[in-house]
């Protein structure tokens, strides 16, 4: 399956995919472009900022020397890492803004990774029954994922993303100069979103990932057409009644592995790795139960592993992992559901797999 292309050329720095009734801007330009906006509409407007410990030492200031002189910005800071992604830190957000005596004409302004988009989001959507936001993701897999498509949330005591609504922002603003300062491994980790939007939906993009192209540079030359994916898919389905739920494949297993090392106080395991995993398993699965090709998911499973190393579920029970499954939002009527692969390029949704199925596949991959 190949994704028709509808990028709109911007400026020869900026591109802009529609998305519903917002535009993701990616490229050099994009906060220029954040900036002329605002400029065009109420400049006395207040502006609260979120960003975590590491975007406002990081990106802030780049960020806030292109503000003009007569907009005041107020940056709110949060502690980095899904372990904050939780109703305390949304009651401390929301209280912030209360003490700010923001209105429902204000704005926030989420600059930061996936958790920073979930939270503010959810907390902006929320406060006074909705205020606007924007997103300028700050990291690969925000830019590519988390900031597209209008899920906030939190997680609920190692639930991910139990609590939520689905809201979109006014706009994204994709900045490709954030990723200068990215951790390698939070590079490798937004690779795993790269790879499940192609497997799911476009198999030139696979093609092309596959001969080798994921060099930091070919990545973001090809930044707009991965997010085209997603924008896509939301498109045709905003609120996950349908074919949007394909772009949870990887998750179900994914999830659970995130949920248990959040709830067993081990070290966090970032979202990439999880899914990369959870892609593993259920494209096993898949060949059982959604006709994927042996070849095919050799392909697959030797492309995941060259990029994320070898994978295990050897510190987790069988029992554990159900357990964490069991709450995944797919789920009808307490019947495991997943988004598996049919072919490269072709996911497929509702997918019932047999509880021995997944007791087995787990097992082979080291659960005991």
């Amino acid at each position: 399956m190949r994704l028709n292309m509808s990028l709109n050329m911007v400026s020869s720095d900026l591109v802009s995919l529609d998305l519903l009734d917002h535009k993701v801007f990616t490229g050099q330009g994009a906060l220029a472009e954040f900036f002329r906006w605002l400029a065009a509409g109420n400049n006395q407007r207040k502006i609260a900022v979120l960003c975590d410990e590491n975007t406002v030492r990081h990106c802030f200031s780049v960020f806030s020397a292109l503000c003009p002189r007569e907009i005041t910005l107020h940056p709110l800071v949060i502690q980095s890492g899904e372990e904050y992604k939780t109703m305390d830190t949304a009651m401390r957000l929301w209280r912030d803004l209360s003490a700010l005596q923001m209105e429902r004409g204000d704005l926030l302004v989420n600059l930061g990774g996936g958790v920073v988009c979930d939270l503010g989001g959810f907390v902006a959507s929320t406060y006074l029954r909705g205020i606007p936001f924007v997103h300028i993701p700050t990291s690969l897999l925000a830019q590519v994922d988390a900031a597209i498509g209008g899920k906030t949330g939190v997680d609920l005591d190692g639930m991910k993303n139990r609590v939520g609504l689905t809201v979109f922002p006014e706009a994204v603003y994709c900045f490709p100069g954030f990723m200068k300062t990215l951790p390698a491994v939070e590079w490798k980790s937004a690779l795993a979103e790269v790879l499940k939007h192609a497997l799911v939906k476009d198999d030139a993009l696979w093609s092309l990932l596959h001969e080798g192209i994921l060099m930091n540079d070919r990545v973001m030359e090809l930044l707009p057409q991965i997010q085209q994916v997603k924008v896509e898919v939301v498109k045709e389905d905003p609120q996950e009644k349908g074919v949007r739920k394909v772009l949870n494949f990887g998750h179900t297993v994914g999830h659970a592995y995130e949920s248990a090392c959040l709830f067993s106080r081990q070290e966090p395991v970032p979202h990439g790795f999880a899914v990369a995993l959870g892609m593993l398993v259920e494209t096993d699965i898949s060949v059982e139960v959604s006709g994927l090709k042996v070849s095919e998911a050799e392909e697959i499973s030797g492309m995941i592993t060259t990029v994320f190393g070898e994978m295990n579920l050897e510190m987790f029970t069988i029992d554990e992992l159900l357990k964490w499954m069991q709450y995944d939002k797919k789920n009808r009527m307490g019947v495991l559901q997943f988004s598996l692969l049919k072919s490269i390029g072709h996911g497929v949704v509702n997918q019932s797999v047999p509880d021995g199925l997944v007791v087995d596949t787990l097992r082979k991959f080291g659960a005991q």
